[in-house]
């Protein structure tokens, strides 16, 4: 029954409130705008995601949502009361009665996603049947008893059972049409709720009462129960609504659930948690224990919910009157103010005595206790003394570390620490308690200190630290103390005062160490502003992007006990395996594989802090808290991360010289100027920015192309013949997903294309020779002539077809200028050239800026006009015999330049990009200029042993990239170049 949990919800028992109400509704049930954290407790939290519910529901054709599904092709389906919408996690498409025939009416009334992959949406004006884009109505005039479709359910052989509002229960099967009313034994014709239990029964809700349907012919259940819209999973009997509330069927002693009888929707996850939408309240969520023990649920506010759905990625999505909301499950969970943290931006957060957790930021304290979160007063802190770190120890109490010193509490009241040292005088920076009690203090400019019972001593390096900033401590296993500061990372013995500071001299990835860690196999990790660095055995072992870490800035480093180790950032929490950190530090794996967190994965933000410390620890229960800029954020590495699946590519339009073919293939064109376009997508509701894409059209090239973002193909003056179009699709920096979308592809050739053609020409003359000799033979020596004569004419005809033919070949169709096969075989011959004479080559690899956004904008008529301009541009700009502008794909184009080296390559660069600039092509949604603008890279090489021609083109590309990351609008050279 695993597909089971991941079909369409049923709709409302009740259709959507219509005209002013529904107005008011809207108004009233606003989704919220930031993500939510249900219960307190991270066991049981879910996170609503914001982000991705917030566009879409702007994009749905009515706020009120009165049905959910998902096909088995990934596509999220939303019926409203005016139209369907189809979601794949970054774009929406509408359908409505009046843009797709066969859709009999825009007021969705159910979804049902069956098994052979196509979708049931039941209106308010009959039922209609999507399978391979296009929909099939069923309406009174096939047979279906009432219009009016109350809800859906695939039976299990295949069949379609629809419950109609006064017309009792059809079912469709092998395109048979059978109709149950009250004569047959149902309690009334209007039907309401269908659900299929994990035996395959179908249980039946109608307005007097459940029945179940046996041996064909309904029979009654209970007359006073009420069955809401179901969506269980495998094995289970649904739940009836009763007076008193929700209870599962054929269990008449269980006490219905708390809070349930106002339920019309329930659906069972993955997990076992029980979902409840009541109409006139919060959802409630029951956990596995509390359906258990009938214990009191969660209550997830901001929206009435009439439909349930769980998707494959283990999602869950509410919708209603307000629109759509999806919660998820994540690893990691945020805690700001909504969730009961008094405090918005955090400096540290440290563990306490008992269960207590310590939160400080700004000029607050904050502590956490018995899963609640609560103010800490902070009497007898002067004004404007902000809180930095916080210290619970069992001998010294509460110890806060501010910006003018240390305080210690005592008799109710914080007071500076006693001893009068310089501690009471600067910014303490880091607050540590060692393996042994101890207690190290850091400061800005003023070094570290020992805290002692009469006060504290501040400790004398032989040598000196080299700087005095202090922000991180960690004691060893052999008694050393590491000390993290501004200018490098210390190993300092407290028994006899020596010091060995490392430094990027040495091999440390930054000077600024932030963290320290000692893990079991003897490795200390120094996280610092520029990477991470294993120092083992007295070598040091730097780790940064380049490496595949996620973020070269890390705050804090944490080990979670299970063999991974946690690190926070700028740019999110990231966590690594110690066997991948290991084997990177050894050199034996190229590049570390990271999972990041963050908004999408369950962060309120993916900024995290820690230039104070510490900026992170792990609870008594083994989860890991960050500090971040909105709050903290647990992570809990004993919950396993939701997998991604592979990202499965869908093909969604096909056209070819602006003729659209289906999607499902094989595409057979005419002849043409054969520019193929495909858009595709890959449905997935995690983070849709995460995925990136890239095709190939095989039988022409052996390279990917790789778009990014991009969710559409092109191709322009393609050569006649079979080829296969090939896309892929993959999530963050993992594995491209195997196979991928293919699409068979055959352009047919032009007549004169043809070898029959030829063949037949051939014939044709030979024919006239040998007709000519037999008519002339008498007269041979004048019929010769004649027949050489038109030997001739023939053989200059093909002469020049065959020089038509290599100019198409050569050419690019659209913007008239070489295209990128005549290109190469120009770059190949230039190469060898320059080898040969030791002469420098130069390339000039252009993109025209945000081309996408002015297709999109201005539409892809003005995008080909654009183009010709462009390319008219370049071939004017060629003013030596040896210089060639060519098309080199989509917006892209070359210039290739002999005996030219970088300056000459360099000014030629300059000339193009302003005069692009100069044509003046308005483009307002470009980031570079108001209008079209080219980036170009440069690259200059003198051939030599051990490179070729796409060493050269790599250095281009690569140089353009850079130039694409300065901000466009410019030129680059290789990224070595300064």
């Amino acid at each position: 029954m695993a597909e089971r949990r991941q079909r369409g919800s049923r709709p409302s028992r009740r259709l959507p409130l219509p005209g002013t109400l529904r107005s008011c509704a809207l108004a009233a049930l606003l989704v919220l705008h930031s993500p939510f954290v249900l219960a307190l407790d991270p066991t049981v939290a879910v996170t609503q995601c914001a982000a991705l519910t917030l566009g879409l529901n702007r994009e749905l054709p009515d706020g009120t949502v009165t049905a959910l599904a998902q096909t088995r092709d990934g596509y999220l389906w939303i019926g409203t009361t005016e139209g369907l919408a189809r979601f794949d996690g970054a774009r929406s498409t509408v359908f409505t009665a009046g843009n797709s025939p066969g859709l009999p009416s825009s007021y969705v009334t159910a979804l049902e996603a069956v098994s052979d992959g196509s979708l049931w949406i039941g209106t308010a004006n009959g039922l209609s049947h999507y399978r391979d884009g296009s929909f099939e109505s069923f309406t009174t005039r096939q047979g279906l008893p009432k219009d009016v479709v109350l809800c859906l359910e695939e039976d299990a052989r295949g069949g379609l059972w629809a419950g109609a509002n006064g017309g009792g229960l059809a079912r469709l099967h092998g395109g048979r049409l059978t109709v149950l009313t009250v004569a047959d034994g149902l309690p009334s014709n209007t039907v309401h709720t269908l659900y299929r239990d994990g035996e395959g029964s179908l249980w039946i809700g109608t307005d007097a009462g459940v029945s179940r349907l046996s041996k064909g012919r309904p029979v009654l259940f209970s007359s006073s129960a009420r069955l809401p819209q179901q969506n269980l999973s495998g094995g289970q009997r649904p739940y009836l609504l009763e007076p008193g509330g929700l209870v599962p069927a054929g269990d008449p002693a269980r006490a219905p659930l708390a809070g349930t009888a106002g339920v019309n929707e329930v659906l069972l996850d993955r997990d076992g948690n029980l979902w409840c939408g009541v109409q006139e309240k919060a959802t409630l969520r029951f956990t596995p224990s509390a359906l258990n023990r009938g214990g009191s649920s969660d209550p997830v506010p901001g929206m009435v919910v009439t439909s349930l759905l769980e998707d494959r990625e283990g999602g869950v999505w509410l919708g209603g009157p307000s629109g759509v909301m999806r919660f998820g499950d994540p690893q990691v969970l945020p805690y700001g103010q909504k969730q009961g943290l008094p405090l918005g931006a955090l400096y540290s957060v440290s563990r306490g005595l008992g269960d207590r957790l310590w939160f400080a930021g700004g000029d607050s304290l904050a502590v956490r206790e018995g899963g609640r979160f609560r103010s800490h007063p902070t009497p007898g802190l002067p004004a404007g003394a902000g809180v930095l770190c916080v210290l619970e120890d069992p001998g010294r109490g509460l110890l806060l570390g501010t910006t003018g010193g240390l305080y210690s509490f005592r008799d109710g009241c914080f007071r500076p620490f006693p001893g009068g040292t310089a501690l009471s005088r600067t910014m303490v920076l880091c607050l540590y308690r060692d393996g042994l009690g101890r207690i190290w203090a850091g400061t800005r400019g003023a070094g570290f200190f020992l805290l002692e019972k009469e006060g504290a001593r501040r400790c004398a390096v032989a040598g000196g630290i080299p700087d005095e900033r202090i922000g991180a401590f960690h004691l060893a296993r052999d008694g050393a103390l590491w000390v993290g500061s501004t200018a490098g990372l210390t190993r300092y013995d407290p028994a006899t005062g020596r010091a060995i500071t490392y430094t990027t001299r040495d091999g440390l990835a930054a000077d600024y160490v932030l963290s320290i860690l000692e893990d079991s196999r003897g490795g200390v990790w120094a996280a610092s502003w520029g990477g991470l660095t294993r120092v083992q055995g007295g070598r040091l072992a730097p780790l940064t992007e380049s490496r595949g870490l996620w973020s070269e800035v890390i705050y804090q480093v944490l080990d979670d006990g299970r063999g991974r180790l946690w690190m926070s950032s700028p740019q999110g929490l990231f966590s690594a395996s110690f066997d991948d950190l290991h084997a990177a530090a050894d050199g034996s794996l190229a590049a570390v594989s990271c999972r990041v967190f963050r908004e999408a994965e369950g962060m309120a933000t993916r900024k995290c802090w820690g230039t104070v410390q510490p900026a992170g620890c792990a609870d008594g229960a083994g989860r890991l808290w960050f500090a971040t800029l909105d709050g903290a954020v647990c992570a809990d590495p004993a919950r396993p991360a939701i997998p991604s699946p592979a990202p499965a590519v869908l093909l969604e339009g096909v056209s070819v010289d602006g003729r659209a073919f289906p999607s499902a293939g094989p595409v057979v064109a005419p002849p043409g100027p054969r520019r193929l376009e495909a858009s595709f997508t890959a449905p997935s509701f995690r983070d849709a920015s995460r995925l990136s894409f890239r095709y190939r059209l095989e039988g022409l090239e052996e390279d990917w192309t790789e778009t990014g973002t991009r969710r559409t193909a092109y191709y322009t003056n393609l050569p006649a013949g079979t080829f296969l179009l090939r896309i892929a699709a993959r999530e963050g920096d993992g594995p491209w997903g195997e196979g991928g979308a293919a699409l068979p592809v055959t352009l047919r050739p032009f007549f004169y294309e043809t070898a029959w053609f030829r063949g037949l020409a051939l014939l044709l003359a030979a024919l006239g020779l040998w007709a000519g000799f037999g008519w002339r033979v008498r007269r041979l020596r004048a019929r010769k002539r004649q027949l050489e004569a038109l030997v001739d004419e023939r053989t200059a005809q093909l002469a020049e077809a065959n020089r038509e033919l290599e100019r198409l070949a050569n050419e690019d169709g659209l913007t008239r200028i070489p295209n990128v096969r005549f290109f190469r075989a120009r770059l190949e011959a230039e190469w060898r050239r320059a080898f040969r004479s030791e002469e420098a080559l130069s390339l000039l690899l252009l993109d025209v800026d945000h081309f996408k956004r002015f297709n999109d904008r201005y539409g892809h008529q003005a995008g080909d006009v654009c183009l010709r301009q462009v390319g008219a541009l370049l071939r004017e700009r060629m003013n030596r015999p040896g210089d060639l502008a060519a098309r080199y794909g989509g917006e892209e184009f070359v210039v290739l330049l002999p005996a030219t080296g970088g300056p000459g390559a360099e000014r030629v660069a300059e000339e193009i990009r302003a005069a692009v600039e100069a044509l003046g092509i308005p483009h307002e949604d470009s980031d570079a200029a108001t209008v079209v603008t080219v980036s170009l890279g440069l690259a200059t090489a003198v051939p030599a042993e051990g490179r070729g021609p796409d060493d050269l083109l790599s250095d281009a590309d690569r140089a353009l990239y850079r130039a694409k990351s300065l901000g466009r609008n410019r030129t680059a050279g290789p990224a070595s170049a300064p």
